[in-house]
Parts: C-alpha cells; sequence; structure tokens
C-alpha cells in the first residue's frame, strides 16, 4: 500500500506508514490497518 496525499518528506517511512496530508501529526505515527496489503488509512 502507499500512502495518499503525503507531502511530509520526513515523514515517507515504510509501504505501511503513513502521515496526514497536512503533516501537523507526524509525530503520532500514523500506520496502515492490517494487513499490509489493505489500503492505507492515515490518521486524521
Amino acid at each position: 500500500c502507499k500512502c495518499k496525499n503525503c507531502k511530509c518528506t520526513s515523514c515517507k517511512k515504510s509501504c505501511c506508514s503513513c502521515c496526514p496530508a497536512g503533516c501537523n501529526n507526524c509525530a503520532k505515527g500514523c500506520v496502515c490497518k492490517e494487513p499490509a496489503s489493505s489500503k492505507c488509512s492515515c490518521c486524521p
């Protein structure tokens, strides 16, 4: 899965790590829902 609308370069981690589009909550460590093949679900 790939993170959508992730413009924060410091948040681009593994395929199942997401950051919110606004990059304001990067430190919260948003992750995809399991399994890894599922769609990416980033925190609000």
